[in-house]
C-alpha cells in the first residue's frame, strides 16, 4: 500500500495502554480532551480521530489497527491532500455537559480503536 499521506512515522504503533475514565468526577476534566469531536478522512480511506481542540488522537488505514497520533494538528497529517471533516458532538450536545453524550462519546472511541465503522455516530452540523 503507497500513502501519501498520514504516514507510519505519524502514527505510534506501540499502542499504549489505554483507559477511559470512569469517575463522573475525573472523566469530565481528564479524559474530555481524550475523546473524539470529529472524524477526519483523507481521500484513500485514512481515518483520524480528533477532538475538541481540533488536536489528532488516533489514526488508522483501511485494514490496518488503530494508532495514536503523533502529530496533532491536520495540516501536518494532510499536508497537501483534501479531506472531509465530520462531527460527533456541536457545542449544545457536548459530553462535558451531558452522562448520555459522553458515553455516546466513549462508545464511539472504543468502536474505533476495536476498527468498527463510526459513522453511525456522526451528526449534522451543518
Amino acid at each position: 500500500m503507497t500513502l501519501t499521506f498520514l504516514t507510519p512515522d505519524q502514527c505510534e504503533h506501540d499502542p499504549a495502554p489505554f483507559s477511559i475514565p470512569t469517575d463522573p468526577d475525573d472523566r469530565k476534566h481528564v479524559g474530555y480532551f481524550d475523546l473524539p469531536y470529529g472524524l477526519w478522512t483523507g481521500h484513500n480511506g485514512a481515518e483520524v480521530l480528533f477532538n475538541r481542540q481540533y488536536d489528532a488522537l488516533w489514526g488508522r488505514f483501511p485494514g490496518f489497527p488503530a494508532s495514536r497520533m503523533k502529530a496533532r494538528h491536520w495540516s501536518a497529517i494532510f499536508p497537501e491532500t483534501p479531506m472531509v471533516e465530520e462531527w460527533f458532538y456541536d457545542d449544545a450536545t457536548s459530553p462535558r455537559a451531558n452522562d448520555r453524550q459522553w458515553e455516546r462519546a466513549e462508545k464511539c472511541l472504543l468502536a474505533f480503536l476495536t476498527g468498527r465503522d463510526v459513522r453511525g455516530f456522526l451528526v449534522d452540523c451543518a
